[in-house]
Parts: C-alpha cells; sequence; structure tokens
C-alpha cells in the first residue's frame, strides 16, 4: 500500500523520532515522573511564547474544546461584551460560540482573503469603544492563511480598553511563527498538539498570564465549567502538583522533545519556514495557482485559488493519487481553494508534491 504523506494543515506527518519520545515514558500522572516532565513542558513553552510570569494548563482535547473553554471560564452575564477580529473559519467559529453565550458581539470583519490595515484603524477603535470583556483573534486562521498583526492588536487592547483580557487562538501557528506573548499583550494563548508541533492529536494546553489569572480567581467557586475549569485547575495543580484528570501523558512527553528541538532552532526556525513556504508558493503560482492570502501569509500554510476553472476537490484527489494529502478550502472557498502546510514532518518531501502538481497539471 502506497504511503500517503500528509501536508494537511492538522493532523499531520509524525516524525518517527517523535513517537520514540512518545513511547520512552511509561508514566503515571500521579507519578514524580510525570510531574518532572509537565513542569519542564510548562517552562519550554513560557520560553517558546515569551511569557515568564504565565501559568500553563493541559487537556486531553482539541484546539475548539479551549476555545470554548475561554469563553466558559472569563464570560459571566448575559450581553457580557466580546470583541472579535473575524478573519476566516475559525473566527466565525468563536463568534458563533460567544453568541450562543448569549454574548454580545463587536465584530471587525474582512473579506476572506484580506487583513486589516492601519487605514483600518478606526474601525478596530470602534470595537474597543465598546470595552470588551474578551477580544477573541486567531495568531491566524486556518481557513485563509492570514496572520494577524498581535502586536497592534493586544497594544491598541491594552491602550483603548485597559480591563479587556486578549485571548488569541495560536493552534496553527504557535510553534511556526513568533509570537511572545507579554511583548504583544496577549492575556490568554490557546493551543494543540497536531500542528506545528508535529504530535498527533488529542493535547490543547492555555497559557493564562496574571491579569486573565487575576479575573479567574476572582470569581465565586462552582461556576458552570466541566471539566475544563481553570480555576479549579489551577487550584488542584498548585495544591497536588498534578492534574484533576488524566492528561495525554505520551502526548506532553512528545512535546517535550519536540520544544527542545525548536528552542535548539529558534533563532532561525521562524525564518526556515517563512522561505520554505514561499518557495512552493512560488513554484505553484508558476503552475497556475494564484495566492488566496497576498498579505500577511502564515509561514504554516499556504491557501491558493485554484486554476481557471478547475475544482479544488478534483485536483486534492489527483494529488491524493500520487500519495500526497492535501485539504480543500473551508466555508464559501471550499471549492476554489486548496490548502497546504509547512511543518517540519513534511519539509523532506516538498519537491515529490511538487512533482506530483506538476504531473497532473502539465
Amino acid at each position: 500500500m502506497k504511503k500517503i504523506i500528509r501536508f494537511t494543515p492538522g493532523p499531520t506527518e509524525t516524525p518517527n523520532w517523535v513517537y520514540r519520545a512518545m513511547q520512552d515514558h511509561s508514566m503515571h500522572h500521579f507519578s514524580k515522573e510525570y510531574q518532572k516532565c509537565a513542569e519542564e513542558v510548562r517552562e519550554k513553552l513560557r520560553k517558546l511564547f515569551g511569557a515568564p510570569n504565565a501559568e500553563v494548563l493541559f487537556f486531553s482535547a482539541a484546539g475548539s474544546n479551549m476555545m470554548e473553554a475561554v469563553l466558559t471560564n472569563f464570560l459571566e452575564r448575559i450581553n457580557d461584551v466580546v470583541g472579535v477580529i473575524n478573519t476566516g473559519s475559525f473566527a466565525d467559529r468563536w463568534r458563533t460560540m460567544a453568541t450562543q453565550h448569549n454574548a454580545e458581539i463587536f465584530e471587525y470583519k474582512k473579506l476572506w482573503g484580506l487583513t486589516y490595515s492601519y487605514s483600518d484603524l478606526e474601525l478596530l477603535l470602534d470595537v474597543l469603544a465598546a470595552r470588551p470583556k474578551l477580544l477573541l483573534a486567531q495568531a491566524a486562521d486556518t481557513s485563509t492563511g492570514i496572520r494577524n498583526d498581535l502586536k497592534i492588536l493586544g497594544r491598541l487592547a491594552r491602550a483603548r480598553s485597559p480591563a479587556t483580557l486578549f485571548a488569541v487562538d495560536a493552534v496553527l501557528e504557535g510553534g511556526i511563527s513568533k509570537i511572545k506573548m507579554d511583548e504583544d499583550d496577549i492575556d490568554i494563548l490557546i493551543g494543540a498538539s497536531q500542528k506545528a508541533f508535529a504530535l498527533p492529536p488529542g493535547l490543547a494546553y492555555i497559557l493564562l498570564n496574571p491579569r486573565a489569572r487575576k479575573v479567574l480567581m476572582e470569581k465565586p467557586l462552582g461556576f458552570p465549567a466541566w471539566p475544563f475549569n481553570f480555576q479549579q485547575e489551577l487550584k488542584f495543580l498548585k495544591e497536588c502538583g498534578r492534574p484533576r484528570f488524566t492528561p495525554p501523558i505520551d502526548h506532553v512527553a512528545g512535546l517535550n522533545a519536540v520544544l527542545d528541538y525548536i528552542l535548539e532552532r529558534e533563532s532561525n526556525w521562524y525564518l526556515q519556514h517563512k522561505l520554505r513556504a514561499a518557495t512552493l508558493r512560488r513554484e505553484l503560482v508558476q503552475l497556475g495557482f494564484a495566492l488566496f492570502t497576498a498579505d500577511t501569509p502564515t509561514n504554516g500554510l499556504s491557501v491558493l485559488s485554484v486554476p481557471g476553472d478547475q475544482n479544488s476537490q478534483e485536483i486534492a484527489a489527483q494529488v491524493l493519487r500520487e500519495g500526497y494529502l492535501i485539504a480543500q478550502g473551508l466555508g464559501p472557498i471550499e471549492n476554489s481553494t486548496i490548502r497546504i502546510a509547512h511543518f517540519e514532518g513534511t519539509r523532506e518531501y516538498d519537491e515529490g508534491l511538487l512533482t506530483a502538481f506538476r504531473k497532473i497539471l502539465r
């Protein structure tokens, strides 16, 4: 049977050395060995995301579970105000979740494929003028490939609405592009295992800075959040040194090794991924594709409009027959775009993927 290489934006290829790191540990989550491993991972995530004072929690979950959990943990009343920076399908998802929590939504939305510019700052200020309890943004949206300027968003939020907590979904962007929570005034950051960290799905994490924890710990005990109750999880971790529920132990062990790998290379890690993505985009544009996101694309993903009247489903099927799995678009651009991820586990297969495209488009 032909091996299929996953260039999808999660799950992605997991290198053998990562699997070995996951399998080398036979730990119980009550054990001192696991507690030591988990604390090492927390410290490395603090370093990666420039947040030395953040608390880090792990859950057996997906990134979308953490998006929901942020709302469950930080919204208190009907009509709590939430600001949403909407540049794609996953921002739509977060907005929908907030609506179902009966929040009052102030949304800044661009046409898919575009992000905000300095000339749009007045619109952003309109969102912040509502004094939202939370400002929600994707570091990069997996549907459009747009990377948001977190520094602009964080600084504006802190300056114009100091009580607003800035929450960032870094499921795609975490580990593939530079994100520094303290520098960018990010209060809450969520991520997951199956993208830049090249692990199987199943691990989600959240970093909470002191501002976010202060708001959280001032809430009365017993608010409805189960099992993703950050307040209770922080309290239990402090008192017992371990999580309340069984975490994805093997994933945590694998992440420990992956973070070592990234941090050893961090000085040029992000540039390498940026150059790799640019090379593949250039080759595919020469074959007739067009960049869907020409401005501020993420390092981790290319979203490309298909040539002429072709259909993305047909192109993906042809590429699959050559042994490579890519993704169609999402939402309104499902049939007109393809998505190709640039995570570390597929680096050695880039030329093979391009050869497959040349074959089917010749």
